[in-house]
């Protein structure tokens, strides 16, 4: 889903880079961040109401992290961040250095 979701937008990246335009990895990130935040609320919320509680929590606690990584927070943001040389908002809140 990801990859089909995401495709246009990554051909289009490469179109422009191909054309010499710079490539603008905020761009990048806010059509992942997009696509798979409507991929898991398409996956999780409709079934949501009928989760156990502890199930229901986890599951935003997932929804959470998963906005957290595409904030540049926690590991999986610092890679996410790292990859594309983007500075998290909290780096740049603390003038640039990573917490």
């Amino acid at each position: 889903m990801l990859f089909a979701d995401t495709q246009t937008a990554f051909e289009e990246i490469l179109g422009r880079m191909s054309a010499e335009r710079p490539f603008v990895p905020a761009h990048w990130l806010k059509e992942l961040r997009r696509s798979a935040i409507a991929i898991f609320d398409a996956e999780v919320t409709p079934g949501l109401a009928d989760l156990s509680e502890v199930r229901r929590a986890a599951a935003i606690g997932a929804r959470k992290q998963l906005l957290a990584a595409f904030s540049g927070q926690g590991a999986a943001g610092k890679k996410i961040f790292d990859a594309l040389g983007l500075e998290s908002a909290l780096a740049r809140r603390k003038g640039g250095k990573a917490a």
